[in-house]
Order: structure tokens, then sequence, then C-alpha cells
């Protein structure tokens, strides 16, 4: 998400006014004041385990998988994206994340739609220049580089004449 120029902000640093909708995706909500989330005229939440802050409050809950019941990728901290596989079966009606939200994309008009989670990486790639040349198939469970990770490894093995390889 951080790579897409997302960010994580604390309670404090947003506002709610009187009838905003309020999105929340996996958050478990413990800092926020009840009175901010009064203020919203509908709560949308999409995660695996409703908060107890948003029980009598969220207008629509769409339960997601965690990450051992989906397939996916992510981001490691040294900037590789990896594959991960699906280790169980989700419970009751939770789909995949990606499936999720690309069913939301596709309720606004987004023309794309997904079936699988590689077509939802391929979107991703050809979308966003971080991950420029990354093929879901080739990313395997080592990973690879984001596309600017990648190039400034690349500059530095050729500006001192000395391979440096990539390490998982």
């Amino acid at each position: 998400a951080r790579a897409l120029g997302f960010r994580e902000i604390a309670t404090s640093d947003f506002t709610i006014n009187a009838g905003d909708l309020l999105v929340v995706m996996s958050d478990d909500l413990a800092d926020i004041d009840s009175s901010t989330l009064d203020r919203a005229a509908d709560i949308i939440y999409i995660g695996t385990t409703l908060p107890a802050a948003l029980v009598a409050r969220a207008t629509l809950v769409l339960p997601i998988a965690n990450t051992l019941e989906e397939e996916g990728t992510f981001v490691n901290l040294r900037g590789r994206v990896q594959r991960y596989l699906q280790a169980k079966a989700a419970p009751g009606v939770a789909r995949p994340a990606w499936n999720v939200l690309a069913d939301i994309a596709s309720l606004l008009n987004n023309d794309a739609s997904y079936y699988l989670p590689s077509e939802v990486f391929a979107a991703l790639a050809s979308s966003h220049p971080q991950f420029a040349g990354l093929d879901y198939s080739s990313l395997a469970l080592r990973g690879l580089p984001l596309a600017e990770l990648a190039s400034a490894s690349e500059s530095r093995s050729h500006g001192n004449g000395q391979s440096q390889g990539a390490t998982g």
C-alpha cells in the first residue's frame, strides 16, 4: 500500500464530518473516539474480524479472508514482491480481499473484471511504475525487487564494476 502512495494515519490525523462515508479496512479502531464514528453517515467495514466499535454502527460489512486463506502477493521489508499461497479454506462467506475490492471497483463502473490474483497483479504491474516488468508467475516464493530497487541495485553494480546480487 505504501508503494502505491497510501499512508497509515493515526486517529488524530483525520476528521470525519457529518454525513461522510467512512470505509475501514482491517483496523481494530481501538484508538478512535465513538463520537467520531457517530458523525459518519455510513460505515463500510472490510476485514477479517468486525471491531466491537462497529458492531452496531457498520452499514455494510464485507468479510475477507486472511492471508492464510487466500493466494496473493506482498512487498516485504526489503522491497521484494513475493507470492504467498493459500494454506486453508476461508470460513463462511469470507473471500480474498482482492476479490472483494475487484467487485467494488466493478460496481463503481470500472470496466475491468478480475477472476484470478494473477489478473489483479497484471493490472497493478501495468498501471504502477514501481511494479513495471514484474510478472506474477515469475515472482515465485522468493520474489523480485520493485522496479525502483532493481534500478538502484543495477546502478550500484555497474558503478563499481562488481556485481552485487540481491538477497531474499
